[in-house]
């Protein structure tokens, strides 16, 4: 599924981007593993875009949102973003934080969306989709050689966009369209 960005959906994503990472160091966040606080402007903005597709896709509009660990991305559902065209689907194990029920060390349980950005012609494009336990229990795709280790599913272990189960969020958001 294509779907194509505009000027604004760019220029919207990259001030979402801004503010996050004014957020992050304001806030001294930190990823697990780099040294640097938080993300980058362009891995922030690449993310962005991703999560600013899958709203397009649903209908849904795409509003900044301070950080929250627990919040999903977009609808209850998690989306993960790559320049690359053949890139992977990246997930973590999940573990949750001892005394903290429903905070995740790094990610959460639920379904992960790939999305492939050309950020050249502003064309995104949604993979696929995956639960993270079986992204998770397929250990021929954990990458220790990476820049940080995580579980890489290729886009052809994906299940196709139209088989993705609607979340909670989801239903209610098309309740209220449909209303």
């Amino acid at each position: 599924m294509q779907i194509n960005l505009t000027d604004t959906d760019f220029e919207r994503c990259a001030d979402f981007a801004r503010r996050q990472q004014d957020e992050a160091m304001r806030n001294k966040y930190k990823t697990k593993y780099e040294q640097h606080t938080g993300l980058t402007f362009e891995q922030t903005l690449q993310g962005n875009l991703g999560e600013q597709a899958v709203a397009h896709y649903f209908d849904y509009e795409y509003v900044y949102q301070p950080y929250n660990k627990a919040r999903y991305d977009i609808l209850g559902y998690e989306v993960r973003t790559t320049y690359w065209p053949n890139g992977c689907l990246l997930t973590h194990p999940v573990i949750e934080v001892p005394g903290k029920p429903g905070i995740y060390q790094d990610d959460k349980p639920g379904m992960y969306i790939l999305v492939t950005v050309d950020k050249n012609e502003f064309v995104a494009t949604i993979q696929g989709w995956r639960d993270i336990a079986d992204c998770n229990a397929m250990t021929q795709n954990w990458q220790t050689g990476w820049r940080y280790p995580c579980f890489a599913t290729p886009q052809n272990q994906l299940w196709p966009l139209d088989t993705l189960p609607a979340t909670k969020d989801l239903l209610a958001h098309q309740g209220r369209a449909a209303a």
